[in-house]
């Protein structure tokens, strides 16, 4: 913590405002807010004690980015985290960069996240995908230089590591306009989150928008390699997700997350598939789960109804009932969440 707050005094040094430039300053500078959040509890019948159980989830993050001047430009990014019965902020990102003509130059702390955009799984602040990646998670610090082609093509290299990882090399291909964007990507780490083992990845991440169906997916392989003491892994992630609008106050769609270890050694999947309608201000939406494991499955369906307090902030329940191996170990949750994005201009 004290890190932090001499980190967060260096920057407001930096400045070096004075009253004259203050107005400048804040004119060039963007800042943003988002809280979601859940609390609710789970009900288990079949339980002799203890057969309802509280819990919450809270995803806090604020930022702040100026511009020092026409080609220089820092940030900083804080979020709120549990440990234990307590609460910390951390140092979520941060960086400086500067752009000339086609490229940009960075030092920065940040994560390298694949699978991050599904929409299916922003729907309930306590799904486990919840504003978390669910193909590639790497904390990163060192450099990065993009190369960008009138904003449709852009190339870029990151060179660096982190506490855990003494190398980490990431390197991307990105092609977009305003209804897709298609990234490829490859990745390597000295040591990966799983086996501690030298990794190498490489994927594909996409979004395409045709009229009022979208479709996003991300796809990666990866290989541990293997080293004495200890064997390596081969593992295929995936995700596809299909959303149909049918008109502006009715929405659908389904996605399917699949990971594959040693070619069939261990597979697991999900279906997540869900109705969407909107009246006004109201909006319900109902969906049903299925995941399936070596170990075991489980169906879910939950109802999660809401209200647009306004255009930043919403607010609503959630409930849902789930069943695991298809027998009569059930149980309940029921909750309310409430999500709050704020940004400037």
């Amino acid at each position: 913590m004290k890190k932090l707050y001499c980190f967060l005094f260096f920057i407001i040094l930096s400045i070096n405002l004075t009253s004259s430039n203050l107005t400048d300053y804040l004119d060039s500078s963007k800042f943003y807010y988002s809280l979601n959040s859940f609390v609710g509890s789970d009900y288990y019948p079949v339980r002799i004690s203890n057969t309802f159980r509280y819990f919450d989830k809270h995803i806090f993050k604020t930022g702040w980015s100026f511009k020092a001047d026409d080609n220089i430009e820092f940030w900083f990014e804080l979020s709120c985290e549990n440990e234990l019965f307590d609460k910390k902020i951390i140092l979520e990102k941060t960086g400086i960069s500067y752009n000339k003509n086609n490229w940009n130059i960075k030092y920065l702390i940040d994560n390298i996240e694949y699978g991050k955009s599904s929409q299916i799984f922003q729907q309930s602040v306590n799904n486990k995908y919840f504003d978390e990646p669910t193909i590639t998670n790497y904390r990163f610090n060192g450099a990065e230089v993009t190369f960008n082609k009138k904003n449709v093509l852009s190339f870029s290299a990151r060179c660096g590591g982190n506490d855990f990882n003494t190398s980490i090399f990431n390197t991307s291909f990105i092609y977009r306009n305003n209804n897709y964007k298609y990234e490829l990507f490859y990745l390597y780490t000295g040591r990966d989150k799983d086996y501690n083992l030298k990794m190498h990845s490489g994927g594909v991440e996409f979004f395409h928008k045709f009229g009022s169906f979208s479709v996003y997916g991300a796809d990666t392989y990866q290989k541990s390699l293997k080293e004495s003491n200890h064997n390596g892994h081969e593992e295929i992630l995936s995700l596809i997700e299909l959303i149909f609008n049918l008109n502006e106050n009715l929405q659908l769609g389904t996605n399917f997350l699949y990971e594959n270890l040693d070619w069939g050694k261990e597979e697991t999947w999900q279906n997540q598939s869900f109705i969407k309608c909107k009246i006004k201000h109201f909006k319900s939406i109902l969906s049903y789960r299925y995941n399936k494991t070596d170990l075991f499955e489980v169906g879910e369906i939950a109802l999660i109804p809401s209200f647009r307090i306004s255009e930043k902030w919403l607010f609503g329940g959630f409930a849902s009932y789930l069943n695991f191996n298809l027998n009569n170990d059930d149980y309940y949750i029921i909750g309310i969440q409430t999500k709050f994005n704020y940004e400037t201009d």
